[in-house]
Order: C-alpha cells, then sequence, then structure tokens
C-alpha cells in the first residue's frame, strides 16, 4: 500500500466548510463585534467625570419660573 495514502486519508477534506472568501467575511464580522462592543463598553462606562446638576435654579421670582 502506498504511505503517502495513509498519511493524507486522515488530513484530507474533500469539501472544506469555508472558502477564503468566506473565511475573510466571518473574521471582518467578529471583528466589527468586537470593536463594537468594545467601543460601547467605552462610551457607556463610567470611566469619565461627570458634572452634578445643582439641586436648584436660582430664580428671581417672576414669571417665567
Amino acid at each position: 500500500m502506498n504511505e503517502a495514502y495513509n498519511f493524507t486519508q486522515s488530513t484530507y477534506t474533500m469539501f472544506p466548510w469555508f472558502s477564503n472568501a468566506q473565511w475573510a467575511s466571518i473574521r471582518i464580522a467578529a471583528g466589527s463585534i468586537a470593536l463594537g462592543l468594545f467601543a460601547f463598553k467605552i462610551f457607556t462606562g463610567e470611566n469619565h467625570p461627570t458634572r452634578k446638576m445643582p439641586e436648584r435654579i436660582p430664580t428671581t421670582g417672576f414669571p417665567p419660573y
């Protein structure tokens, strides 16, 4: 029996699951999702100082209040 056949028989896939173009699209989508989640986490996190609003705005007593 040919030894090369036995060597390649277990590693050869006749029909790969994804083509090179599909792998590229999957990688781009995964990177976009990861970047989007990272940006969302940064923009909505509490890592920045916030100004407190005054409890009451001083008024002059004349309308409109």
